[in-house]
């Protein structure tokens, strides 16, 4: 569930009072540092406010921007980008609106208990949260503090024309991992690499792979998805092959690299290659696949053949995604 569904949903179970709403979702979905002690001062807002003055989502909304994790750079002071943020919000919010005062965006409303008066604000949350996310955002990512939970969301948000392969790229090298977020994906095996995933919807899949010391993949395409791979941990040796002869499964080897950590390499859809941990050690990387790989292509270069591999998980970390799970062969 999305950020600004998020906040939505838990303004309407009334637990959460609309600033409340906004500040706790975009802190449950990584985008601000909020102390429980900050989001109980929410508590005040409706009497301090009153329902004469300015909508408290507003409020919210420059909250977030001054408590935002992603930092600017080029030594911009935090407050100006703070106000920067808050001030496009309440532009967008008054363009929308017409008005940023609560009595005002409720006057039509005779009854303010009402579930008509509820979802009207339920709404207002939701897309003060929504812009707040678009802004907070692209402050990460101009300031590379982009962490594995936020570009899975980020990405699963966008078009169908800027989901690609080159903008797929260019998100995976700002990404900084944090080690809390994927160490229930970190699982070794001793037979075999492993493949954890962190991630998957209709258009993407994101894994964690642990690559024991002399663990390597077999030489494979991708079928039809495009990959994206980031090594978080050790080094990885990356090898790339092309068909000999189009008419034949024949291949040959036509470069070699090793990544150290940070390393982003990418592949299109059909392209063959091996992957192995380098220097006999163990390592990690991150693998994105769109769309989700439910099969390749496994090359034997002595015997020329070739040969269909369908795809396991070892562990899954996204529990919502067992309901799709048959459709890659687990």
């Amino acid at each position: 569930m999305g950020c600004p569904e998020s906040a939505k949903n838990l303004y309407l179970s009334e637990q959460a009072n609309s600033a409340r709403s906004i500040l706790e979702s975009l802190k449950n979905h990584g985008l601000i540092n909020c102390s429980p002690e900050v989001l109980q001062s929410t508590n005040a807002f409706e009497e301090g406010l009153g329902l004469q003055e300015t909508c408290s989502c507003i409020v919210a909304s420059a909250m977030a921007a001054s408590l935002a994790k992603a930092k600017p750079e080029n030594n911009q002071p935090p407050c100006q980008t703070a106000k920067k943020i808050s001030s496009e919000i309440a532009k967008e919010f008054q363009e929308k609106y017409k008005t940023t005062k609560c009595a005002e965006l409720t006057s039509q409303f005779s009854d303010f208990s009402s579930q008509e008066r509820k979802n009207h604000c339920a709404e207002i949350v939701e897309f003060v949260t929504s812009k707040t996310v678009d802004l907070l955002t692209k402050q990460e990512i101009e300031s590379g503090n982009f962490s594995l939970t936020r570009f899975t969301e980020y990405l699963s948000q966008l078009s169908e024309e800027e989901f690609n392969l080159d903008n797929t790229f260019k998100l995976m090298q700002l990404v900084n991992i944090d080690s809390e977020e994927i160490k229930k994906c970190i699982n070794f095996s001793e037979d075999n690499y492993t493949r954890n995933l962190f991630y998957k919807d209709d258009r993407f899949e994101v894994l964690i792979m642990c690559w024991n010391k002399n663990q390597k993949s077999p030489i494979h395409d991708h079928y039809q998805s495009f990959s994206v791979e980031k090594i978080i941990s050790g080094k990885i040796i990356n090898t790339n092959y092309h068909y000999t002869n189009s008419n034949t499964d024949e291949i040959q080897e036509t470069s070699s690299e090793t990544l150290s950590i940070g390393g982003v390499i990418f592949s299109h859809p059909g392209e063959i290659h091996k992957i192995e941990p380098a220097d006999n050690l163990p390592a990690i990387s991150i693998h994105l696949y769109s769309p989700p790989l439910k099969q390749m292509k496994c090359f034997n270069l002595e015997n020329k053949t070739v040969q269909w591999a369908k795809l396991r998980y070892l562990y899954i970390y996204q529990s919502e995604v067992w309901q799709s799970l048959e459709s890659c062969y687990l």
